[in-house]
C-alpha cells in the first residue's frame, strides 16, 4: 500500500512518487485529515512499459546487418516484463568490431557472445559511453550475439530504452609484399602510408640513395594509433635505425649511396590486438654545420639542451676534446659506419683519428644557462670560446632575414666558408634547426 498526503497549495498530485503497479484491479481511497469538508479531483497518470519482445534467448535472437566500414544501430527497451533481449550478426570480412551506448534512464548489462555463446565481454553501465572496442574477428562467416539486459533482473528499479551503434572496420588485405619483393618505394625526403595490423602484419618497402641524396636522414613515423605500429630500416640485412614506440623520430642516420629496406609491422606481427594506420617520412638534411680548422659560431643552446649535429672533417692523428669538457659541455661523438652514425668513444678526452675522414659532434650544455660561442678545431686541439655581449659575430647571428632549413622541402641553407652559425630548438620530439651564413 501506498500513502500520500496533500495539502493544498503546497503539494500537487505529480509530486506524488511513481508506483510500479503490474496489471490488475486497483482500490484508491481518499480521505480527509479532519472534519472540515475538502472538494478535490483525482486523476490517475500511467506510464506503460513496452510490451515484451520474443528475442530474449539466443534460439529467438534478432538480427542485425553489420555495415562494413559504417554503422549499425541496435535499440529496444529493457525491464519489468522484458528483462532481456538478444541480437545476432555475422562478420563476413576481417575486422574490428566497436561497440557505444547512447543515454539511458537505468543500470544495464550489455554482453557480447561469440559463435557457441561463449562469453566474450560483460559490462554494466548506467550512463552513455563505449561499451567494447577493438574486438577483432576473423571475417569467416562467424555468428557473434549481443544482449541487453536490465541490471537488476527486471524487478523494476532498473527500465531503460537503449540505443547501440556497432562499427566494423574492414581490415585492408595482404599486399603479398616481403623484405626481397617490396610493395612500393620511400624516396630520400619522401613519404609512404598504410596499414599494418591482423591479416597485414607488415609492410615493406625500398629505399635507394643515389650520389646526390647521400648524407644526414631521419625518420619519421606518424599517424599511429597509440603505439601500435613499429618500423625499422634495414641496410644489407643489418639494423641501422629504428621506432618503436609510437609516433617520433629515430636517431639521424648517415646513409650512403646503396639499397635499404624499410619494415612496418605491427607490435605483435598481425595477431590482431595492435592494428594501426601509418605515415612514415623520410627527412634529408642538405646542409649544416662544418668546420676544418677553423671555426663555427653558435648560438644559445640552452640548458641541459644539445646543439645540431655538427660536421667536423679530420686529419689522420690524435684529437684531445677536453676544453670542451672544461667549458661545461659533454659531448657525443659519431663516424660514418655502413649508414649510420657509430657513436665514438674519446676516453680521457683524446681519441686517434686512423686516416682522414668526416665526424659528427653533438655538444650537450651542462650549464645552468645558455651558451653562445666559437667552436675551433685547431692543431688537433677541440676548443670554446664563448661569446661574449658585444661580439660582432653573435650580433649579426640574429639577423632574421638570414637563411633557414635544413632538409629537403624548403629554402636551402648553404654553409660555404669557415665561419658559420647553427642555431638549435626543440619543441618536444621535433627538432628544428637554422643555419645562419
Amino acid at each position: 500500500m501506498t500513502t500520500a498526503r496533500v495539502v493544498a497549495g503546497k503539494l500537487d498530485a505529480d509530486s506524488i512518487d511513481k508506483v510500479m503497479l503490474s496489471g490488475g484491479s486497483y482500490l484508491v481511497k481518499v480521505r480527509g485529515a479532519g472534519e472540515v469538508e475538502v472538494d478535490y479531483v483525482f486523476g490517475v497518470k500511467c506510464d506503460a512499459f513496452p510490451a515484451a519482445t520474443d528475442d530474449n534467448e539466443f534460439a529467438k535472437a534478432g538480427t542485425v546487418d553489420p555495415v562494413i566500414n559504417g554503422e549499425a544501430t541496435i535499440a529496444g527497451w529493457v525491464g519489468v516484463g522484458d528483462v532481456s533481449d538478444f541480437y545476432e550478426f555475422t562478420a563476413d570480412t576481417p575486422g574490428e568490431l566497436g561497440f557505444e551506448i547512447g543515454d539511458i534512464d537505468g543500470r544495464l548489462k550489455v554482453t557480447l557472445y561469440g559463435e557457441n555463446g561463449k562469453k566474450l565481454r560483460r559490462v554494466t553501465v548506467d550512463e552513455a559511453g563505449v561499451l567494447f572496442k577493438d574486438i577483432v574477428t576473423p571475417g569467416d562467416g562467424r555468428k557473434y550475439y549481443i544482449s541487453v539486459s536490465s541490471a537488476d533482473n527486471g524487478k523494476g528499479g532498473e527500465n531503460s530504452p537503449y540505443e547501440i551503434t556497432m562499427t566494423y572496420r574492414q581490415f585492408e588485405a595482404d599486399e603479398g609484399d616481403s623484405i626481397s619483393a617490396p610493395q612500393g618505394a620511400l624516396a630520400s625526403a619522401g613519404s609512404v602510408d598504410g596499414w599494418v595490423g591482423y591479416g597485414d602484419a607488415a609492410d615493406y618497402y625500398s629505399v635507394t640513395i643515389t650520389a646526390d641524396e647521400a648524407g644526414l636522414h631521419q625518420l619519421q613515423l606518424k599517424d599511429v594509433d597509440d603505439k601500435d605500429a613499429k618500423i625499422t630500416l634495414y641496410y644489407e640485412g643489418r639494423r641501422i635505425a629504428s621506432i618503436t614506440g609510437g609516433n617520433g623520430y629515430s636517431d639521424y642516420i648517415n646513409l650512403l649511396v646503396g639499397k635499404y629496406t624499410l619494415v612496418v609491422e605491427s607490435r605483435d606481427k598481425g595477431k590482431g590486438k595492435y592494428n594501426s594506420d601509418y605515415t612514415v617520412d623520410l627527412k634529408h638534411w642538405t646542409s649544416f654545420g662544418a668546420v676544418k680548422d677553423g671555426s663555427l659560431t653558435i648560438d644559445k643552446i640552452n640548458s641541459q639542451r644539445y646543439s645540431a649535429y655538427i660536421s667536423v672533417a679530420l686529419t689522420a692523428g690524435s684529437y684531445d676534446l677536453n676544453a670542451l669538457t672544461a667549458a661545461g659541455f659533454t659531448y657525443e661523438l659519431f663516424r660514418n659506419s655502413k649508414g649510420a652514425l657509430k657513436a665514438i668513444s674519446a676516453k680521457g678526452g683524446t681519441f686517434t683519428v686512423s686516416a682522414d675522414d668526416t665526424y659528427y659532434i653533438r655538444l650537450f650544455n651542462a650549464t645552468a644557462a645558455a651558451v653562445s660561442g666559437d667552436l675551433t678545431v685547431a692543431n688537433n686541439l677541440f676548443g670554446w670560446t664563448p661569446a661574449t655581449d658585444d661580439d660582432a659575430a653573435a650580433s649579426s647571428i640574429a639577423d632574421a632575414s638570414a637563411a633557414s632549413l635544413l632538409y629537403d622541402g624548403g629554402p636551402a641553407a648553404v654553409c660555404d666558408s669557415a665561419a658559420a652559425a647553427l642555431t638549435d630548438s626543440t619543441a618536444g620530439n621535433r627538432k628544428d634547426y637554422t643555419l645562419l651564413a
